[in-house]
């Protein structure tokens, strides 16, 4: 892990402000109401930066803003959504529901996040920024990343993880982690 002085670990510190220009706009609900407005308030300043940097030159010629619909739900409703979605049983890390016309123009892109299973997976480390990870998961994958291959699983966890160093959070990807299940 890195050290708190290398990165912005949690809501406790100061959150960076979202660019101005309103091409990123990121809606958060959180169903369970677990999250502070600290943690919501991090999680929404990160989350824009996060995803500005992979859009960057992803979707040329893209106009208008990048939208991005972030539901926090739990275990119960996960595995609902699993099973519906993806056909299979029990929860999983986060879901992501490309709402775009053959996947072109902007963003327009629901990720549906499971706060259970961040919290199990976040070890010591805040919540929110194991939530964050998972949001820019769901974005790469309507930008044509994939983590069902090896080789993809890799190339997609390196570029969350260097985003996220680039918006000063620092790594949160383990590499001891198995691959995501089909559905994500």
């Amino acid at each position: 892990a890195a050290s708190d002085a290398s990165r912005a670990g949690s809501a406790e510190d100061e959150p960076p402000q979202p660019p101005g220009d309103g091409a990123i706009v990121l809606d958060i609900t959180d169903t369970t109401d677990s999250l502070t407005p600290a943690q919501l308030g991090w999680l929404e300043a990160f989350g824009v930066r996060a995803i500005d940097a992979a859009v960057g030159e992803a979707v040329p010629g893209a106009d208008g803003p990048h939208r991005v619909e972030l539901s926090l739900v739990d275990d119960a409703v996960m595995s609902e959504l699993h099973l519906a979605h993806g056909g299979v049983e029990g929860t999983t890390d986060v879901l992501t529901f490309d709402l775009r016309e053959g996947g072109e123009g902007p963003l327009e892109v629901e990720v549906v996040v499971c706060l259970d299973e961040a919290r199990r997976m976040a070890g010591d480390e805040p919540v929110e920024r194991e939530a964050l990870l998972y949001l820019l998961h769901g974005a790469l994958h309507c930008l044509g990343y994939d983590d069902h291959d090896p080789m993809e699983f890799a190339r997609m966890h390196e570029r969350e993880d260097e985003i996220l160093r680039l918006i000063g959070v620092g790594a949160v990807f383990d590499d001891r982690r198995p691959c995501a299940e089909e559905g994500s």
